[in-house]
């Protein structure tokens, strides 16, 4: 006869063979008794565990042994201990639980399929921090050459951050956080999907910057493009969007410019040429004088010296008449006007003063009647 099926075990004799059935026995009126014991063993059991990513359906491990034990028996005490570890496990490489099923209290006795729990979980989004630099460069120039400066420019930087949420399913751009809020699952809020709007500083703004005093180089104070005085750079407020600025400041070059003046002097003497007084002064000097000018320029940041052209109001010594003196002849009646050049000399001109040769006469008049006996008879001849 067979041996009945118990499910979740099968069926030995006493020295643990497997019983199908008993055999037929013969007996007869006067046999004894005959006692067949069948035990029931029950069977093995595994309880498995399956992770399914629900996103993508993908299976992440499959029927991996949670715990063993025999039909019907209660599962080991640290069996729920091993599947809490499992969850979180998947919890630290950035999922979150969606459902897990229930741990059964005991092993069934269905010993042709192992007993399997299924865990869903998905990929937890992420944040991915973004980083983006304004710079404003303020550099310094000579206004004259147009060449930069060997002045190190000012570099200002203002950084924005924002917080852009990456799927966890494929890595695309879900949007953007703006304070890391998460939902219960761990999952970033997607609080903007404008990401113009997303940016937010880190660091402050443009401060205001002085522009340097270059005086002790030769320069004039700073001036901006349009010639005006720019004694510093406005602080600035960029946004994300702003490009970086270059703020160019001017120096021009310092020119000092002079008067130069060059006198061209005529001098006009007056000498007695003969008689007693002879190499004597005969009447007083006459100073004239004619002044060029032009302006001088120097260029106080490369030295570099340029002058103009003479130049003055009026280039004429104007004519001089020689004085009058009694029986002297001046050799010169009028120093006649000249015109004055920058290169000429000073100019001295001498006007000599000559006697003329006079005679001494007599004449001899005769009282009585007036009549003249001798009329200018030269008596001797002399140079006065």
């Amino acid at each position: 006869m067979d041996v009945p099926v118990i499910a979740g075990y099968h069926a030995v004799d006493e020295g643990g063979n497997p019983v199908k059935a008993i055999a037929a026995i013969t007996v007869n009126h006067d046999s004894p008794d005959v006692d067949i014991t069948v035990y029931y063993v029950a069977d093995p059991q595994v309880l498995t565990y399956t992770v399914i990513d629900k996103d993508t359906q993908k299976v992440l491990e499959n029927q991996v042994p949670l715990a063993n034990g025999l039909s019907d028996e209660p599962l080991p005490t640290d069996t729920a201990a091993k599947y809490q570890q499992v969850i979180q496990g998947y919890q630290d490489k950035g999922y979150y639980l969606v459902s897990a099923d229930k741990l059964p209290a005991a092993f069934d006795d269905n010993s042709s399929v192992n007993q399997n729990v299924t865990i869903y979980v998905a990929k937890r989004n992420q944040l991915h921090s973004e980083e983006r630099t304004v710079t404003r460069t303020i550099m310094y120039y000579d206004k004259d050459t147009g060449k930069q400066l060997d002045i190190l420019p000012v570099k200002q930087a203002v950084k924005f951050t924002r917080q852009a949420v990456i799927s966890g399913q494929d890595g695309s751009l879900l949007g953007y956080n703006l304070d890391g809020k998460q939902d219960n699952h761990g999952n970033y809020l997607i609080e903007e999907t404008n990401g113009d709007k997303a940016w937010t500083p880190a660091t402050g703004e443009w401060a205001a910057s002085t522009n340097p005093i270059l005086t002790e180089q030769g320069y004039e104070l700073a001036e901006d493009a349009n010639g005006q005085a720019y004694p510093l750079v406005a602080e600035g407020h960029p946004t994300a969007l702003s490009g970086d600025e270059e703020v160019k400041v001017f120096y021009p070059e310092k020119v000092i410019v002079t008067n130069e003046e060059l006198p061209v002097k005529r001098t006009v003497n007056y000498v007695y040429a003969n008689g007693p007084r002879k190499g004597e002064v005969a009447a007083p000097s006459v100073h004239q004088q004619v002044t060029f000018s032009r302006p001088k320029k120097v260029n106080q940041v490369t030295g570099e010296t340029k002058v103009g052209e003479w130049t003055t109001k009026d280039n004429q010594f104007s004519a001089v008449s020689s004085p009058v003196i009694d029986y002297y002849t001046p050799s010169q009646v009028t120093v006649a006007a000249m015109q004055a050049k920058p290169d000429d000399p000073n100019i001295t001109v001498t006007v000599e003063y000559k006697t003329a040769p006079n005679a001494v006469t007599y004449t001899i008049i005769d009282d009585t009647d007036d009549k003249t006996l001798v009329d200018h008879q030269s008596l001797l001849r002399i140079n006065r």
